[in-house]
């Protein structure tokens, strides 16, 4: 599976992935702004997992909901904090954000399957399906991690996406 192609032909991907899907930041197109939209590790953890891999994440821009539950977030250049994985509205303002000021060619969401820890199912598809729309016009890229297939999200997610992929 090539993973580059695959973001390349569709607009909205959806990948089942069990590991760690920012090793897979190398197979994403180079020389594009990318934001990583993180709800499950730490700013801090993603970039000494990156280090220790020898990932380079020199075009990437992350949005961190998980460090602000734990403690107060640092000033950090390359890293927006938001209050939780919860804050549903917070995280699209700040996506949007993204999109306008960065330009960002893709935006990786990992993991959503995360949010069904503080958010029910019916808020987490409405919030999925107005970050695809907006999204969409702007040509960006989305692609939406989940742990697995068996949550009770992803046949509704299914819905709005163009392909599905497991690793």
């Amino acid at each position: 599976m090539n993973l580059k192609r695959e973001i390349e032909k569709n607009d909205v991907l959806l990948v089942a992935e069990s590991g760690e899907f920012i090793e897979k930041l190398s197979c994403l197109p180079k020389n594009q702004k990318i934001g990583y939209v993180t709800t499950s590790k730490t700013f801090t953890e993603l970039c000494g997992l990156c280090k220790e891999k020898r990932i380079s994440i020199q075009d990437v821009i992350f949005i961190d909901s998980l460090t602000a539950t734990l403690e107060t977030p640092p000033k950090v250049a390359g890293c927006f904090f938001t209050s939780s994985p919860g804050a549903l509205t917070e995280l699209r303002i700040t996506i949007k954000a993204f999109l306008e000021d960065f330009g960002c060619k893709v935006i990786v969401f990992d993991k959503i399957t995360d949010l069904l820890l503080y958010c029910s199912p019916s808020d987490i598809l409405k919030f999925i399906y107005d970050l695809v729309l907006e999204v969409r016009p702007r040509g960006t890229k989305l692609v939406l991690i989940e742990d697995s297939i068996d949550n009770p999200i992803h046949d509704d997610v299914s819905m709005f996406i163009e392909k599905f992929i497991e690793f």
